[in-house]
């Protein structure tokens, strides 16, 4: 279980992963089975949820034999294993979902954001016979089934299953990944890039090799002022640059994007 990982505000969740004093939420409510969280996305609820990667924990991506290790001891004790890919699901690693990666079957697959290209928006996908086991009137809300929402769902999945499409995503994120390649062998101030696709972290440094939260900000911050280039951090110490473009991100923007990130390497010490 990773503490820097979010799942949401409800009490019942928040107590899986919020960093707050020991006291101030207790253990987990009863039910819910802490875990890795799966960058990318997977989680626990009566079962193992598990995200593909962190996502405010600094885009750390989880490991494919561990992900498989992790599903056999699900089944083998009858446990559910829930993928959330509500930040890494519809294409943002690269791939339709982040599971995609692992050849992984989860049992329950949860869905938001990208679904919808940031209309609310959220699902939850499972086999006929695992649905069916709702009673009814279970599962529902007062915004359940918002026409105009599933509408832009529709619309989204259409672009994301054009010809060409997944395959441009691709290329970007390839280039993406070598422009920080490259800037991670000229500048010390980067210890390593992790992630999947268009969802990488970039850990900053200090001298010595530790985590360097004060750095990171600066470097955020000129990224903005000179360059128009805005890019926020996440990671447990802040030390963690995200790359989370859009996935119509142009060459162009790839690269100006890399370049204000290298002048920044350059001008903050």
């Amino acid at each position: 279980m990773l503490i820097t990982s979010s799942w949401g505000r409800l009490l019942s969740v928040a107590s899986l992963w919020m960093n707050l004093e020991p006291d101030t939420i207790r253990p987990s409510q009863p039910g819910l089975v802490q875990g890795y969280r799966l960058g990318g996305g997977q989680r626990v609820r009566s079962g193992r949820h598990n995200r593909h990667g962190t996502g405010e924990g600094g885009y750390v991506d989880a490991p494919g034999p561990f992900l498989h290790g992790l599903r056999e001891r699900c089944r083998q004790h009858g446990i559910l294993f829930i993928a959330d890919e509500v930040q890494s699901g519809f294409g943002r690693t690269a791939e339709l979902f982040a599971v995609d990666h692992h050849d992984l079957d989860p049992d329950i697959l949860v869905m938001a954001k990208g679904i919808a290209s940031g209309f609310p928006m959220s699902a939850i996908g499972a086999s006929d016979e695992l649905m069916a086991r709702w009673p009814t009137g279970s599962h529902g809300g007062t915004y359940g089934g918002n026409p105009m929402g599933c509408a832009a769902a529709l619309a989204t999945i259409d672009v994301l299953c054009e010809d060409g499409f997944m395959g441009t995503v691709r290329e970007r994120a390839v280039r993406l990944w070598e422009g920080l390649a490259d800037l991670a062998d000229r500048h010390d101030a980067i210890a390593e890039n992790h992630g999947l696709g268009l969802m990488v972290g970039t850990e900053i440094v200090d001298s010595v090799g530790a985590p360097d939260p004060a750095r990171t900000k600066v470097l955020l911050a000129h990224m903005v002022e000179e360059s128009r280039v805005v890019v926020i951090s996440c990671g447990p110490f802040g030390s963690t640059i995200r790359w989370i473009p859009p996935l119509v991100v142009t060459e162009t923007q790839v690269d100006e994007a890399l370049a204000a990130f290298d002048t920044a390497l350059g001008e903050v010490t």
